[in-house]
């Protein structure tokens, strides 16, 4: 078994260690090369990725952006397939195997794992977004980014570079056919929900924007990313009492973040990347928020709401 797993990673010392510990157990023994491109850091995410050397290489440059960080990661790799993971989720033990196995063959492929949200440590109004919104029919494996995603090296060949945009995972799997885009139901991603409301309007907005801007620089590839009509199913999952009783609180994020995304959208050249903070936590301390960064855009969806 073989390939690479690019990281990008910008200010994430309180949680690279535990991503890394979950992504080495799934590799195991196999010849896997792992990259953490370190983008722009300004505490100790670098020192602390090389203390797992020689499984892990540390690219380090002060260009505090995802999109060049995902760059240098495909300079340095030489292996497929290549997984690209965001710095800030755990994965289970079989995401390696089964994620490379999926994508195996001469056809091209790109595969996305599936994904669990974890909202313990998350306000009422938050979990109660969570809810409403992993059970809309739009939300579904594929349609949603979450936190990785994978290509062999005849689906990495559909274009160069990765553009300069918010959204590298919407550019990505607009690249692709829903028949060329694999789901492997086997794998599975834990991503932390955001502690509060303000932080979940942060990264909703970012997420919204993005597709704004695929929507502005990249239709043909924004395209790709619709499929069947399913108003009706929509109607009918919101009519469903433990849905209803929570949609006004997942329809009010929503229109505040669209607000703001459609303001932001307007002065995008001056946009200052919003993340959450308050999932990032470590030795009961949340990581500071007062970087500008171009990490993650995991929530993205291209629905009605």
């Amino acid at each position: 078994m073989h390939g690479s797993v690019i990281i990008p990673a910008h200010n994430e010392s309180a949680v690279i260690e535990r991503t890394l510990t979950s992504l080495l157990k799934s590799i195991g023994d196999q010849p896997i090369d792992v990259f953490v491109v370190c983008n722009g850091c300004s505490d100790d995410t670098a020192t602390k990725a090389k203390q797992y050397a020689p499984r892990v290489q540390v690219i380090e440059t002060e260009i505090g952006s995802k999109i060049h960080a995902l760059n240098l990661g495909d300079e340095a790799a030489s292996q497929f397939p290549r997984i690209y993971l965001d710095a800030d989720i755990d994965v289970t033990p079989n995401f390696i195997p089964d994620m490379i196995a999926a994508m195996e063959g001469d056809d091209v492929r790109a595969a996305w794992p599936t994904v669990r949200y974890e909202t313990s440590d998350s306000s009422w109004i938050v979990k109660a977004y969570y809810y409403v919104w992993q059970r809309l029919p739009y939300n579904k494996p594929g349609r949603i980014g979450v936190g990785a995603y994978g290509m062999n090296e005849a689906a990495r060949g559909r274009f160069e570079e990765f553009p300069k945009i918010i959204s590298d995972d919407g550019f990505v799997r607009g690249q692709f056919t829903n028949a060329e885009r694999t789901i492997v139901p086997t794998c599975q991603t834990l991503v932390y929900a955001p502690s509060t409301a303000s932080s979940l309007v942060k990264i909703r907005t970012r997420s919204r924007l993005g597709v704004y801007e695929l929507k502005t620089t990249h239709a043909d590839v924004l395209e790709r990313h619709h499929s069947e009509d399913n108003r009706w199913e929509t109607i009918r999952t919101i009519l469903r009492p433990d849905i209803l009783i929570r949609f006004p609180i997942y329809l009010i994020i929503s229109l505040i973040v669209r607000y703001r995304a459609k303001k932001q959208m307007a002065n995008l050249s001056s946009y200052n990347w919003e993340r959450d903070d308050s999932s990032r936590k470590g030795d009961g301390e949340s990581a500071d928020a007062s970087h500008k960064t171009t990490d993650d855009s995991k929530h993205e969806t291209v629905s009605s709401l």
